[in-house]
């Protein structure tokens, strides 16, 4: 043992040399030592000329306490079966604690070189590679690097470029694992999906980004620019695949939920978890908690900036932040609209309509949904939509988290059909690029904001049943919107802890309550409506009644902007409109063909009289198609068929149509008992 520690003669190989000591002046006393013992240490020398005096320190230490057990181990011959030849152990290491004091470590099998024995059985000449946990990366390499020169040199074997990029290799593997945990992504198991989360920075980050790959290069010190690098990085990429080693799982974006347990990202490292309220007083049940646990993961990139979770309820934004706070909304009930939809962010829910804040110029619409990634301090992603843009829409909606369209005021043809598959957890497959057979398949996993001045694409009925649309009426200069972009910015900063404790205390509540709720208020969505008014009954009675009224009243929103954004179902409005708005005609029913309806219209439009779009038979396909949505506005009766012609009954506004107009003149949002009887009356 007193050998081991001789630093001039001791067998504990790199320990052998000190740091501070003159190489030079350490080769002249090799020509001292016993012949076996000079070509060990010409092996080590080699290798320790190539480190920094800092790096020689770092190495003699680590070295000190684990010199027999690693760097001076015999190597040993093992019959060449299937689990050794060729170092096929690479993924089958062991990993083991030495004892309960010490730090986990781990060991694989590296064959040097395979001969014939005299009894005439293939055998393999083979060393341990070893990392334990306390090792930095470029430590543990030179380490076995050395290791393995000496024995080479011992056995008069070269230690050839390919063996040491080999060495080099499985060792950084083995530190990873030491360190993390591979993954590979379930919804698209390619290589350029796969994962390493990092244990002790709990930082999720995608193998093929430049962010992951400069981490490499820090830990390991190789360039990213010599094919070691690239070799490196097959090889991460065959662990991340292998599952042996690695697991499958799809990486959250700013929320996740497991259960009923939803987990809200707080910086790469952090989250908050969710669960359902408890106690007699139903205390909200938040906790902050690591990256990484209950196997929730949220990549780098796809987090929310840090905030902090307040002992306190928080503040709603949407009361006391602008421009949420601020906006000039046209109805009382878009402001309920816009507080469920981000409430219901936290549900996770695959299947999430999309909201669209419309209205003229000035209005604040781009501004307020840039607040929305702001106050969630969510990356800020305003994407533009393009004649031929189908496969970016795609591609940005396959990302997942949140992205807004904005100024959607053409109509392409691929874009409502898109947007409906989209709105209700759809998927599209195309071919990969560069390749001939093999496909991929991109899915809607963000929530989709929307602003228009023009909705046009709100004609196709299907699509605008999937929307939540939020009308924004110009500013007045009476809410606010003389404070410019920056003050607006700082504004929402100020009030953003506030706002997201709010929000992780509210949906604890809501996933505690088992109460039915109002049935039949959003038909394409149902299990939006239902957590969102949870939400909302979390907050108060008057919240959950407005919410009911704000969701039957989005109904109503759906089928008027189908209506007015089709030309000619915008005609069949304004006549019909004029018709039981005039004194004395409104006590009448309206009882006619497609034809009278054409005639009504070219009385308010006498220049229609010979349009070439607008006819007959136009007007009578328009109510057959859109009857439904004309059905919301006016009471109408099928169509009937009287030999060749069809007639319309249509008797009047609808009780939806009439309590949208009044809502929207005279409803206010209070928190005192009346507001529970006026919502009350209006229901």
């Amino acid at each position: 043992m007193a050998d081991a520690v001789d630093m001039k003669t001791g067998a504990d190989g790199v320990a052998a040399v000190p740091a501070e000591q003159d190489i030079d002046q350490f080769v002249d006393e090799l020509a001292l030592m016993p012949e076996s013992r000079r070509k060990q240490m010409k092996a080590v020398v080699r290798r320790w000329r190539l480190m920094s005096p800092e790096a020689r320190r770092e190495v003699s230490k680590a070295v000190e306490d684990r010199m027999r057990l690693h760097l001076m181990q015999e190597p040993t011959a093992e019959l060449l079966t299937g689990d050794i030849i060729g170092g096929n152990q690479f993924f089958g290491v062991e990993m083991m604690p030495r004892t309960i004091d010490e730090p986990f470590w781990m060991q694989s099998v590296y064959v040097i070189a395979e001969h014939v024995a005299k009894d005439g059985l293939a055998k393999a000449l083979c060393v341990c590679l070893r990392c334990w946990e306390d090792w930095g990366c470029k430590t543990a390499i030179e380490l076995n690097k050395s290791m393995v020169a000496r024995v080479c040199a011992d056995r008069k074997l070269n230690f050839s470029t390919r063996m040491q990029t080999d060495v080099q290799t499985r060792t950084v593997i083995m530190w990873m694992r030491l360190r993390g945990k591979f993954f590979w992504n379930r919804d698209n198991k390619v290589n350029a999906a796969n994962l390493y989360f990092d244990d002790r920075a709990k930082i999720l980050r995608v193998v093929h980004s430049d962010d992951f790959k400069g981490w490499l290069h820090a830990h390991t010190q190789i360039n990213p620019a010599k094919a070691d690098f690239d070799f490196l990085m097959h090889q991460i990429d065959a662990a991340a695949m292998n599952s042996r080693i690695a697991s499958e799982c799809v990486p959250g974006a700013l929320f996740d939920r497991r259960g009923n347990v939803v987990y809200v990202s707080n910086g790469d490292a952090m989250m908050v978890r969710v669960s359902a309220a408890k106690g007699k007083g139903k205390k909200p049940v938040v906790e902050l908690v690591s990256n990484g646990t209950d196997n929730v993961v949220f990549t780098q990139g796809m987090t929310l900036k840090p905030w902090q979770l307040l002992d306190g309820e928080g503040e709603d934004p949407f009361e006391t932040c602008p421009p949420f706070s601020t906006a000039n909304y046209q109805s009382e009930h878009g402001r309920m609209i816009a507080r469920l939809w981000f409430l219901g962010l936290a549900s996770c829910l695959r299947s999430y309509p999309a909201i669209v804040f419309t209205g003229k110029m000035r209005s604040g619409k781009s501004r307020t949904a840039k607040g929305v990634f702001e106050l969630l301090g969510a990356p800020v992603r305003l994407s533009a939509i393009r004649a031929n843009g189908e496969s970016d829409f795609w591609t940005v909606v396959n990302k997942g988290g949140v992205v807004c369209f904005d100024n959607v005021d053409t109509k392409n043809v691929w874009f409502g059909d898109a947007m409906q598959l989209a709105c209700t957890d759809g998927s599209t497959e195309a071919r990969t690029l560069f390749t001939n057979d093999q496909t991929t398949t991109l899915r809607a996993n963000a929530k989709i904001i929307m602003t228009s001045n023009n909705p046009m694409f709100a004609s196709e009925s299907g699509l605008a049943d999937r929307l939540q649309i939020v009308r924004l009426d110009q500013f007045d200069g009476k809410n606010g919107k003389e404070s410019g972009d920056t003050a607006i910015t700082e504004a929402i900063d100020s009030h953003r802890n506030s706002a997201l404790t709010w929000m992780v205390k509210t949906v604890s509540r809501a996933l505690a309550d088992t109460d039915e709720v109002e049935p039949n208020v959003n038909m394409r969505h149902p299990d939006f409506a239902a957590f969102s008014m949870r939400c909302a009954r979390a907050l108060s009675d008057a919240h959950y009644r407005m919410s009911i009224l704000a969701l039957k009243s989005a109904e109503f929103d759906k089928a008027l902007l189908t209506v007015q954004n089709n030309s000619t179902t915008n005609y069949i409005f304004e006549a019909l409109c004029a018709h039981f708005t005039d004194e004395e005609k409104m006590r009448q029913e309206w009882d006619g063909t497609a034809s009278d309806l054409m005639a009504a219209i070219v009385e308010i439009h006498p220049d229609l009289e010979k349009s070439k779009y607008l006819s007959a038979t136009s007007i009578g396909k328009a109510m057959s198609r859109y009857f439904d949505q004309l059905a919301v506005l006016f009471d109408m009766k099928p169509p009937r068929k009287y030999g060749s012609q069809t007639k319309f009954l249509i008797t009047g506004f609808s009780d939806m149509y009439a309590k949208n107009v009044n809502i929207s003149k005279n409803f206010e949002l209070k928190t005192d008992d009346s507001a529970e009887a006026d919502v009350s009356d209006l229901l």
